[in-house]
């Protein structure tokens, strides 16, 4: 994976808007509004899973919109599935809502509007996202419309299958504590 961002490398007051120019050009073309953009910090690394793109990012409080006029002038066609590994976060699209938080999936539209707000009451959030091609998946539209903006819990079931094989990681940049989802087990060294 590659380093794309790290907020300590940027002076305060230019972190948001190097944030938002980079992960609009890096995954999705979003506007960010943030509640003081100077004490913003985050950091985002990418890699490539064969065609499914990775995206690990630890951010503080944004609020992040894609409007139909975004996805017109820039769409990957692509699902997000997304492991919140800690904070909390929401998004909204297709009318639904969905108030997430360590240790749930989520899975987004990009060729759909949306909003997602991030709150950080005890540090950044973080959240590790596959990026899917659209024609990689199973699902029509039909089929992926009732599962998006849906809080998909990790605790048992495929979601359980899911956030035990994901990455334990993340490099950290912004010096919050590494966290595991709920029900995931301790990796060992071998």
């Amino acid at each position: 994976m590659e380093t794309v961002f790290d907020s300590r490398l940027v002076p305060g007051r230019q972190r948001a808007d190097a944030w938002e120019e980079v992960t609009s050009r890096s995954l999705v073309l979003t506007r960010q509004r943030f509640p003081d953009a100077r004490m913003f910090e985050g950091g985002l690394h990418y890699g490539q899973l064969g065609e499914v793109g990775l995206s690990v990012a630890s951010y503080t409080e944004l609020r992040s919109s894609r409007t139909a006029k975004m996805i017109r002038r820039s769409d990957p066609d692509a699902c997000h599935v997304s492991l919140i590994a800690s904070g909390q976060q929401s998004i909204e699209q297709s009318g639904r809502t969905a108030v997430l938080g360590r240790g749930d999936l989520v899975v987004h539209d990009t060729s759909l509007p949306f909003e997602a707000t991030v709150t950080s009451d005890d540090g950044p959030s973080r959240s590790v996202v596959l990026h899917v091609p659209r024609r990689l998946l199973p699902l029509r539209p039909p089929e992926l419309t009732p599962l998006l903006a849906v809080r998909l819990p990790t605790a048992r079931g495929v979601g359980r299958l899911l956030a035990d094989s994901w990455p334990a990681w993340p490099p950290n940049t912004t010096g919050a504590p590494r966290r595991r989802p709920p029900g995931s087990p301790a990796r060992r060294s071998t």
